[in-house]
């Protein structure tokens, strides 16, 4: 026997429903702000990100791949596939704006680290030798973390003079690696 009841009235949902779908499909009213592993970008991330991009001249730091320098409007060089690579996630505040924790990886070494994070942690160590410890006490620094969020604006300030102190350089025709300072 066939159910002649009617059907319950279907709740709202947000979007669009497409009668041949199971599920709603999402309409996008706004542009989403620029986000990372759904933390967002901020200013201080910004200019840090450069920094640590133009620390190794726009080349990988894992595979050696070097990345063309290309513009966006505001006359900053583009990412165009190189990483600002975290080892500490981005998450952490203590770090976060840490020359220590962050280093240039395209797309492919960025991905194939985040799949390999015990292959990551042999590379940092490597890397960053007796440093590595350092870097390991100041991710568990509460305060700093805490002292970081106060100070965004200060963060995004140093960096963004570090960039321009380095683009400097390399205008001069210094090539390769550039160090710069961190916040902390």
């Amino acid at each position: 026997m066939l159910n002649t009841l009617p059907h319950p009235k279907p709740k709202p949902t947000k979007g669009i429903k497409i009668p041949h779908l199971k599920k709603s499909v999402a309409v996008l009213s706004k542009k989403k702000k620029k986000s990372s592993g759904g933390i967002k970008i901020t200013n201080p991330d910004k200019w840090f990100s450069l920094c640590v991009r133009e620390r190794a001249d726009w080349t990988c730091q894992r595979c050696g791949r070097k990345f063309p320098e290309e513009y966006s409007i505001d006359g900053l060089p583009k990412a165009q596939g190189l990483d600002c690579s975290h080892f500490i996630g981005r998450g952490n505040w203590s770090v976060r704006h840490d020359p220590l924790d962050a280093d240039a990886h395209c797309r492919g070494c960025h991905g194939y680290f985040e799949a390999n994070p015990h292959l990551f942690t042999e590379w940092k160590k490597e890397r960053l030798g007796s440093l590595y410890e350092i870097l390991i006490e100041k991710s568990n620094n509460v305060m700093l973390g805490k002292q970081a969020r106060k100070e965004k604006n200060e963060i995004a300030e140093h960096y963004k003079a570090e960039f321009f102190r380095m683009r400097e350089l390399r205008n001069k025709g210094v090539i390769g690696r550039i160090n710069f300072q961190g916040y902390f």
